[in-house]
């Protein structure tokens, strides 16, 4: 399942974006939200897909290396050693990661500069070279792909604009799906099949989002007087609306979702403040529902 914040994000955007277009239907906004979820999926195989073929890339070098009609091809070690990946090679012959990242019809075919500079730039990092060092075992290949993840992705600005160009759902959801994709990479055994994420792992996952966004809009005038009551000389105008809508959604998913811990449900809205609104927003918010 696609992570919870990221859950909330989606349900908190799409329901900003229904209040403020009043002649959208309800269901409208409700299957813009699932697409939202389903597009957070498709950006999760896509950077899977982007590891696979700088590994293709590294290939594709090393097998030119070694067609030089010269008698040093020592070089090609460096690339072999990271298209020969034993992480690589469990992700390439998983076939239905295959049939899923085929499905969402996403390549990085029409952008194979940029994957040919993370090659070249993973190449040129320590860990890279550390990584040739080490003994070829299944353990130093699963850290050199996490420290691309990790310390390569989340730096190359061109990643970001390409993305964000490419689709307005995945703006705010690069950190989130690299994430998942460390993750992922992370829980790989070498004897097992590997255990990727879902959009949604069962019915109760579509369940709280959908839940959640309904109760959101048909119950968010509810309690509009008993947060203005917690306002200690503030009037409500004067409230952010994107502050005053994650209080109410803190409020009704503490209410839907008894299951889950309350201190948990605020920690997260809270977090959603620091990053949505202003900085004494998750403070501010914090506050209001714990008087409530």
């Amino acid at each position: 399942m696609l992570n919870r914040r990221l859950l909330r994000i989606k349900v908190l955007q799409i329901v900003y974006s229904h209040i403020f277009n009043n002649e959208k239907p309800l269901n409208e906004s409700e299957k813009e939200l699932i697409f939202s979820v389903e597009k957070s999926y498709e950006l999760y195989l896509h950077f899977i897909g982007l590891i696979l073929d700088i590994a293709h890339q590294a290939s594709l070098k090393a097998e030119l290396i070694e067609n030089r009609e010269v008698t040093d091809r020592s070089e090609a070690v460096i690339y072999k050693r990271l298209s020969e990946n034993k992480i690589i090679a469990k992700l390439t012959a998983d076939k239905e990661f295959a049939r899923k990242y085929k499905k969402t019809g996403q390549s990085w075919n029409e952008n194979l500069t940029l994957v040919k500079e993370l090659l070249n730039v993973s190449f040129e990092s320590d860990f890279y070279k550390k990584y040739l060092e080490q003994p070829d075992t299944f353990s130093s290949d699963k850290k050199c792909i996490l420290s691309i993840i990790s310390e390569i992705f989340p730096l190359n600005e061109n990643i970001f604009e390409f993305l964000e160009d490419k689709s307005i759902y995945w703006n705010d959801d690069i950190d989130f799906i690299l994430e998942m994709v460390y993750k992922t990479i992370k829980n790989i055994e070498e004897k097992n099949t590997i255990d990727f994420f879902s959009a949604f792992s069962n019915e109760t996952d579509k369940e709280f989002i959908i839940t959640l966004f309904r109760k959101s809009i048909l119950n968010l005038n509810k309690y509009t007087d008993k947060i203005e009551k917690q306002l200690d000389n503030w009037k409500l105008d004067r409230v952010a609306d994107i502050d005053l809508i994650l209080i109410k959604l803190a409020i009704i998913e503490a209410i839907e979702f008894p299951s889950i811990p309350l201190k948990v449900t605020l920690n997260e809205y809270i977090e959603i403040a620091k990053f949505y609104s202003t900085e004494n927003s998750g403070t501010f918010i914090n506050g209001i529902i714990d008087k409530l």
